[in-house]
């Protein structure tokens, strides 16, 4: 009987949350993960490293940016620099329900680094 109330509970939990990703990233720089579907593009974020973006096609649980009713499909992720805007990589055929890292996926997986400023020689005394 408790296992039924558990499976009851997750096909419940399911059917609230519709279709959702998770966005980890675990590369050394800022990516913006932008989500795209069927219906086209559905929200971009900003994920800092080492942290994650929970997005869903239920605007209760991610944002009104997202498009509702998506249906299930797969998704595309792509990982954008931050700063510059220059590709990261891509992830594809992605699933519902899965993690997404931003290390898997396929591109050249860098950002340029940022410059240093300028130092100006040190005068020397005599």
């Amino acid at each position: 009987m408790r296992a039924l109330w558990i499976l009851a509970a997750l096909v419940v939990h399911l059917g609230l949350h519709g279709n959702e990703l998770w966005m980890t990233n675990d590369s050394p720089f800022p990516l913006r993960a932008q989500v795209y579907g069927a219906a086209g593009f559905y929200e971009e974020q900003t994920v800092e490293p080492g942290t994650q973006w929970h997005w869903s096609d239920d605007q209760a649980f991610s944002g009104p940016a997202n498009a509702p009713n998506t249906g299930a499909s797969n998704y595309t992720v792509f990982w954008f620099c931050a700063k510059g805007g220059q590709p990261y990589g891509t992830n594809t055929n992605v699933i519902a329900g899965s993690w997404v890292f931003a290390q898997t996926s396929n591109g050249q997986q860098s950002c340029p680094l940022p410059k240093k400023a300028p130092t100006s020689p040190t005068p020397t005394t005599q």
